[in-house]
């Protein structure tokens, strides 16, 4: 599979959101996305951006 990562993803950090009454971490932080990028790069994966 090819595979698009671009720096700028990083920035994308919302914080929290509320859920059911409460505000709660988000679960899209950047971290994520690194460890996403690298799993896949790990399998094996083509990096085409």
């Amino acid at each position: 599979m090819k595979i698009v990562f671009d720096e700028r993803q990083l920035a994308h950090e919302p914080g929290s959101y509320f859920r059911r009454g409460a505000t709660i971490a988000h679960p899209e932080q950047p971290q994520r996305a690194i460890l996403l990028r690298d799993a896949l790069l790990a399998a094996g994966h083509e990096r085409v951006a």
